[in-house]
C-alpha cells in the first residue's frame, strides 16, 4: 500500500499509526480518530500464536476487513521476532507462555519503525486502562512506552483523559477535551460510540493469545527445549494429540479428519508422515529421529489410534516430502500412552 504525506494549503494533516487488532475498541477508536479528520493507517500485526480471525490467510484477510467496516489494513507477520522473544521474555511470561509485556513492546517497535516510515506523527491503540491483566495497568502503560523508545508518541483515544497528555494532544494535533476516560472490563460505552460513529454489527473482542492457553503451552515448552527447524512446527501443534518420544523427537497425530487435513497440509519436508494402510486411522508426522527405537514407538502409538483391534496387524505407510519411503507393520497393542503424552 502506497501511503504520502498530505498538506493542504502548506496545513500538516495530522497522521498516526494505529494498531489494530480488528476487536471492537480497535475499530471504535479508529473510527473515532478518523472522525477528528485524522488519517490512520491500521497495521494488524500477527502471529501463529495470535493468528488472524478465523486463520484467514492475509490477502483474505484485508480483503473481509475492508468490505466489512472500510478499513484498508497493512497486514504484518511477527512470527520469527516473537519466536525469538520467547526464549528470554525480560518481563517473564504470565500464567502460562504468555509474555503479554514483551509482546506488547514488540508492537509498540514495529509500530514506531512504520511511523517513522510513513512520516506519521504519532501511534494509535484501542488500549483501555483497566481492561486487561498484565499490559494495561496505569503504570504499566508507560513503562512499555519507553522501554519502546516512544515516550509520549503513543495515544489512547478510549482512555486517554486517565492517563498524562499525550504528544498528539500538547502540539494540538488532537483535542484532548473530545477524547474519553473508559476504564475497565465493560464495553458499554464502546457499543454505544459504535452504534454513534455508524458501525453496524460491531465485532466481538480480538481473539485471544494461544500461549494462554495451558495444553499449547506445554508443547511450545517442548519445542523450544528440544529445538525446532521450522516456524512452521509452532503452527502444526496447534492440532492433534502431541506426545514426546526418546532422542528429542515428537509425534503429533490427528484427531479427526479436519486435523488430519491440516497435518498434511502444514507439514514440513522434514517430518516423517505415518498412516494406517490397512485400517482406518490417523495422519501423524514425527520429528526428530526417526528411525529405531524412536520410529517402533511412533508406529505403535499411531497403530493405537486406529480402528485396528487389539493385537491386529496393522500396516501403515511411510512419507517424507515427496519420497515414499515404504511401509511397516506392527501389533496394535495396549501402550501406556500417558508416558509420551504432551
Amino acid at each position: 500500500m502506497v501511503i504520502w504525506l498530505q498538506r493542504v494549503g502548506g496545513t500538516h494533516l495530522a497522521r498516526c499509526v494505529h494498531l489494530f487488532s480488528d476487536g471492537l475498541d480497535s475499530i471504535v477508536s479508529l473510527k473515532l480518530l478518523e472522525s477528528f479528520g485524522i488519517e490512520v493507517v491500521p497495521v494488524r500485526f500477527y502471529s501463529v500464536f495470535f493468528p488472524l480471525r478465523r486463520r484467514r490467510k492475509p490477502e483474505e484477510y484485508r480483503r473481509h476487513i475492508a468490505e466489512r467496516f472500510g478499513i484498508d489494513v497493512v497486514v504484518v507477520d511477527v512470527t520469527a521476532e516473537f519466536v525469538g522473544l520467547l526464549e528470554r521474555p525480560a518481563h517473564g511470561f504470565g500464567r502460562w507462555m504468555n509474555p503479554c509485556i514483551d509482546c506488547r513492546i514488540l508492537m509498540y517497535r514495529r509500530a514506531g519503525e512504520m511511523m517513522r516510515a510513513v512520516r506519521a506523527d504519532f501511534i494509535s491503540t484501542g488500549e483501555v486502562v483497566g481492561q486487561r491483566p498484565m499490559t494495561q495497568f496505569p503504570h504499566i502503560l508507560p513503562m512499555m512506552e519507553r522501554e519502546a523508545n516512544l515516550q509520549g508518541l503513543i495515544l489512547r483515544p478510549l482512555t486517554a483523559k486517565n492517563l498524562r497528555p499525550t504528544c498528539a494532544e500538547t502540539s494540538g494535533l488532537v483535542e484532548r477535551d473530545r477524547l474519553l476516560d473508559i476504564r475497565g472490563r465493560s464495553r458499554r460505552r464502546q457499543l454505544a460510540l459504535a452504534k454513534q460513529l455508524g458501525i453496524e454489527e460491531p465485532p466481538q473482542p480480538a481473539g485471544g493469545c494461544l500461549l494462554t492457553d495451558a495444553n499449547y503451552a506445554k508443547k511450545v515448552k517442548v519445542l523450544l527445549r528440544q529445538g525446532w527447524r521450522s516456524l512452521a512446527e509452532f503452527r502444526i501443534i496447534s492440532a492433534g494429540r502431541f506426545f514426546r518420544l526418546p532422542s528429542e523427537s515428537r509425534l503429533i497425530v490427528g484427531r479427526y479428519e479436519a486435523e488430519n487435513n491440516f497435518l498434511d497440509r502444514a507439514r514440513p519436508p522434514y517430518a516423517l508422515r505415518l498412516e494406517p494402510t490397512s485400517v482406518v486411522g490417523p495422519v501423524a508426522l514425527l520429528f526428530g529421529k526417526q528411525h529405531g527405537d524412536v520410529l517402533d514407538i511412533a508406529l505403535s502409538i499411531v497403530a493405537r489410534y486406529s480402528d485396528a483391534k487389539e493385537g491386529e496387524q496393522v500396516r501403515l505407510s511411510l512419507i517424507r516430502g515427496d519420497e515414499n519411503l515404504g511401509e511397516r507393520v506392527v501389533s496394535k497393542e495396549m501402550l501406556n500412552l500417558e508416558a509420551y503424552r504432551v
